[in-house]
């Protein structure tokens, strides 16, 4: 990680996790476009690392990051090469106990511009350590997690609550969607390699089919999830609880389409 002086007066994002660069100047532009906004930025071909709890029921809870009340995105995964880092068992958006909203000013999660293989919440094994990865994901001013621009692929987003307190039992909304694919133009001031690309978001996957994959998506502004763009393609929302508590036999409806 390239350091430089803080200015009097100047704010910072909480964490900055880079990989490379072409050069230093290239990354303190994009240290510069996100510092005092996001929570947690891991970016520039940065892989392998792990925000929050590795739920082997070791002091899980005492490994959860409360990512909340910061002007712009809670996390931002971005950027070619920005691979295999996961998130898990962290409240964004919400306070310290899970009860109340702490919203971030924009997004809670977003994955963008080619990140790949990235993981938000459980690993899906169904062990007793399962439900320790789970983000509580709500409370946010924009959407509760964005996976957005070109190529961006194979990230899995499975096991969290989206919309809900950390009970799953009450609404504490993201103000727009639950969950948002969407088509964008690559931002190219954070990553100058997305030119060139033509495929866009694909081959993600919401949910799972194992229950520990499940997310509970509900009590949102606006839709569950959504989904838009011609080249958001082939990815796959399965087995998780839209519109519902924790349950699935109660309604704790978004305000939309599920």
């Amino acid at each position: 990680m390239h350091r430089r002086n803080v200015k009097a007066g100047e704010s910072f994002g909480a964490a900055y996790i880079v990989g490379w660069f072409d050069s230093i100047a290239e990354m303190e532009k994009a240290y510069d476009l996100h510092k005092g906004r996001t929570g947690i930025v891991v970016q520039g071909g940065a892989q392998s690392n792990r925000i929050g709890t590795d739920g082997d029921g070791v002091s899980d809870d005492l490994e959860r990051n409360v990512i909340s009340g910061n002007a712009f995105f809670g996390v931002l995964i971005s950027g070619l090469g920005t691979n295999s880092n996961v998130v898990a068992g962290n409240y964004v958006g919400v306070n310290a106990t899970g009860t109340s909203a702490l919203g971030n000013g924009n997004h809670g999660i977003v994955t963008a511009n080619s990140a790949s293989g990235n993981r938000i919440g459980t690993d899906g094994s169904n062990d007793s350590f399962n439900a320790d990865e789970r983000n509580v994901i709500s409370g946010n001013t924009g959407d509760g997690v964005v996976i957005q621009d070109v190529d961006t692929t194979n990230n899995i987003v499975s096991g969290n609550y989206i919309g809900t307190n950390a009970a799953g039992t009450a609404a504490r909304p993201n103000t727009a969607n639950g969950i948002r694919l969407v088509e964008n133009t690559c931002m190219v001031d954070v990553n100058p390699q997305c030119t060139g690309l033509t495929s866009s978001v694909h081959n993600n996957t919401i949910g799972g089919t194992t229950p520990a994959a499940r997310n509970l998506i509900s009590g949102n502004g606006a839709n569950g999830v959504h989904i838009t763009g011609a080249n958001v393609t082939a990815n796959f929302i399965e087995g998780n609880y839209i519109g519902t508590d924790l349950t699935g036999a109660t309604a704790l409806a978004n305000v939309g389409s599920g």
